[in-house]
């Protein structure tokens, strides 16, 4: 009796043990087909993803928004043939005014190109002018040059930290990293080329009299600064002639 029982006690245990195998086993096979599954999914996303009519379309969309966003760049190049004129101007005062009396003509001119660019970006906002992040991202650019340039301002005739002199490279290298940006971003070299100038213009004050700094100024300004804004006022008329 007590045999029979052991014997029964047993199969009970055997039978469990293959219980728990065969759920085991059910398990992995169902974490398999979740594998599976996942997997099909991934290559139809990547099927999709890699279809070339999808690809195309997307990169057609992407030519048209730099496209347009160069257009209303192109009829933005009145600011830096007004501000860059403005600038010029204050660098021609600076040159003839004897007695160093003549570098107030700087800020004075740099807030009146600051407030018809101001004005202007606003005349011109609209849908057509938020088209991509780039208008947004050099308008920060500028912001950030504008408002380091009035910083050094401050720094050099207020605190008196920084020598006068100075600020004529100072001025330069600030405005170079703008130039630089928006042309990359526009794809038009000759802002770019401007930005460059601007820098060889700030290194080479090292190593040029002080007598010349501000007509090395106009000069590198109407170079690097008046004459990609002419380049683009032409685009912005060959556009407006050959219509949208």
């Amino acid at each position: 009796m007590t045999r029979h029982v052991r014997r029964e006690d047993e199969n009970e245990d055997e039978n469990e043990d293959e219980n728990e195998v065969a759920n085991e086993v059910a398990d992995e096979v169902a974490d398999e087909d979740e594998l599976v599954d996942e997997g099909e999914d991934a290559l139809e996303h990547d099927d999709a993803t890699l279809d070339p009519g999808r690809l195309h379309r997307d990169l057609e969309l992407i030519k048209r928004m730099v496209a347009q966003s160069r257009r209303v760049r192109a009829r933005s190049g009145d600011i830096y043939l007004v501000v860059g004129g403005l600038l010029v101007v204050a660098g021609i005062i600076d040159t003839l005014i004897p007695g160093g009396d003549g570098w107030v003509a700087w800020p004075i001119s740099g807030v009146l190109g600051w407030l018809y660019s101001l004005i202007s970006g606003i005349r011109r906002g609209g849908p057509e002018g938020h088209v991509s992040y780039a208008p947004r991202i050099e308008a920060l650019a500028w912001t950030v040059a504008c408002s380091s340039m009035a910083g050094a301002f401050v720094l050099a005739f207020v605190g008196r930290l920084i020598e006068p002199m100075a600020m004529m490279p100072v001025i330069a290298l600030i405005i170079a990293t703008p130039l630089a940006v928006s042309g990359a971003l526009y794809r038009y070299w000759p802002l770019t080329a401007g930005g460059a100038l601007f820098l060889v213009f700030a290194i080479a004050c090292a190593w040029l009299p002080h007598e010349v700094y501000s007509p090395g100024f106009v000069v590198t300004m109407l170079l690097g600064y008046v004459a990609p804004g002419i380049g683009m006022l032409r685009l912005s008329s060959r556009a407006a002639a050959d219509g949208p």
